[in-house]
């Protein structure tokens, strides 16, 4: 595969790598600031282009813009035959994400939803060992980023929100409450339509190491998964074995970058739709956004519009 990056800031630098560990040629980089993208260009040995000449020959296209630029770029690069990787989140407003799955069902197996942690071989492993679990009646994750967030519901949140409702599959969120935390941090309550509820705790960030970890209950037990600080899976606090890392750089692997691309690139050859697709991704941005209203409503219930549009 060739690939593109639109945008040139820190993500964009992870995806370089990433592509590299692939074997990928990373063949151009785009910012708004063509100075920046030179600047990237340059140290990554390629060429930088402006938007508009996307997808540059690019095979895919990685899109780690901020969400207002996600809608254009990727029906651009669509339009000229190229397949199309949009980070987190899927797009500013649920209508632009309603749009961008429309485009996505026009073009199958051409558009993935960039949420690495999906494939991270430690979330893999947690979802493959769900079912043994029996009924599940609890889930809970928290998470604590590195420095403080100035959207914390948006970035760390969306990212583990997404494992979340991956881990309550078939149910589906209803509706979200979301409060300040104890800590200064945000607690969020999905109302699931199965009548269970889960939970998230964001903390305020830059005060002690990075944390991030999930934990379910069924009927034969307690699953837990840790990736931050270091990667670790627990059955009733008995660690289970995970795969050693395939990359140079272990967090390449460790959070599922490296994966995401290859499986990208193997769904786009196969024309399937990918595991991660802009319909997940626009679930994702309505629980995100509900989750906002109601901070803004001090805390009140705020339906999640999953389907139809709102």
């Amino acid at each position: 595969m060739a690939v593109a990056l639109a945008g040139a800031g820190a993500s964009a630098e992870v995806h370089a790598a990433a592509a590299a560990t692939l074997g990928w040629e990373l063949v151009a980089v785009a910012s708004r600031s063509m100075a920046r993208a030179e600047a990237r260009a340059t140290a990554w040995g390629t060429r930088a282009v402006a938007y508009d000449d996307l997808p540059a020959g690019a095979g895919v296209v990685v899109v780690c813009t901020p969400p207002s630029h996600h809608l254009p770029i990727a029906r651009q690069v669509l339009a000229a035959g190229a397949a199309v990787v949009v980070e987190p989140l899927l797009a500013a407003t649920l209508d632009e994400a309603d749009a961008l799955v429309q485009v996505a069902e026009a073009a199958p197996g051409r558009v993935g939803y960039g949420e690495a942690l999906a494939y991270a071989p430690g979330v893999l492993a947690f979802l493959r060992r769900l079912p043994a679990l029996g009924v599940i009646g609890h889930l809970a994750a928290r998470v604590t980023p590195p420095a403080p967030a100035e959207r914390p519901l948006a970035e760390p949140g969306a990212h583990v929100l997404a494992v979340l409702l991956l881990a309550a599959r078939p149910a589906r969120p209803l509706g979200v409450r979301a409060r300040p935390g104890g800590d200064g941090g945000v607690a969020v309550e999905l109302e699931l339509d199965d009548g269970r509820l889960a939970s998230l705790a964001i903390g305020v960030g830059g005060a002690s190491l990075p944390l991030w970890d999930l934990e379910v209950a069924g009927a034969s037990g307690v699953l837990r998964l840790e990736l931050a600080p270091a990667p670790l899976l627990e059955h009733d606090g008995a660690p289970l074995a995970l795969p050693a890392p395939r990359t140079p750089e272990p967090r390449l692997d460790e959070y599922g970058y490296a994966g995401m691309l290859a499986a990208l690139g193997d769904d786009v050859r196969a024309g399937r739709r990918p595991f991660m697709d802009a319909a997940f991704g626009r679930d994702v941005l309505a629980v995100v956004l509900a989750a906002e209203a109601s901070m803004a409503a001090d805390g009140a219930t705020v339906a999640v519009p999953l389907r139809p549009a709102r």
